[in-house]
């Protein structure tokens, strides 16, 4: 049912294309599944445990760190916390993996729908899911994995926004 949901989902958001995304999706999250493993529950080095921290009141919020970042990390640790604390830093994890690779899945995509050849594809995905930094952020309790993302998704929304004007200045079919 959830995946049948999901795929629901995939398919409203990306009409056209939804299989390049879930492909895109599964492939990466398997490149990151050994880190995953390998390292579970999660590493959290100090940048993470002073946002865990702030959440918890031992310290106070700065804008060294992302507060936004640091509530969604401590809540869903408190979530995961109510099976143990491994769960806790796990379920953080798994999440912030989860969007990490929506993120890239859909820079992913953007480039099959503006027309890009199959073997750009293939490299796409093969960096995201094969380059040991985005394992190792898919594992790890840290701002820079959301950075990393999310600034990937900004940028290609922005080529998006960009691609009309381009169009019409250029006089040539960009998809």
């Amino acid at each position: 049912a959830v995946a049948l949901g999901a795929g629901i989902l995939i398919a409203a958001i990306f009409p056209v294309g939804a299989l390049m995304f879930l492909v895109a999706f599964l492939l990466i999250l398997a490149g990151w599944l050994p880190y995953i493993l390998i390292f579970w529950p999660g590493s959290v080095p100090y940048d993470g445990f002073r946002q865990l921290n702030m959440f918890a009141g031992n310290q106070r919020f700065t804008n060294k760190h992302p507060w936004e970042l640091s509530l969604i990390m401590g809540a869903l640790m408190t979530i995961g916390n109510v099976i143990s604390d491994n769960w806790g830093i796990f379920m953080v994890v798994g999440v912030l993996a989860l969007i990490y690779a929506v993120c890239y899945a859909t820079v992913c995509y953007k480039l099959k729908s503006w027309g890009a050849p199959r073997w750009f594809n293939i490299c796409c995905i093969a960096f995201f899911s094969l380059v040991p930094v985005f394992g190792a952020y898919s594992q790890t309790i840290i701002k820079d994995g959301s950075f990393s993302a999310l600034f990937s998704l900004f940028m290609v929304i922005y080529v998006e926004c960009c691609i009309p004007t381009l169009r019409e200045k250029s006089g040539q079919s960009l998809r």
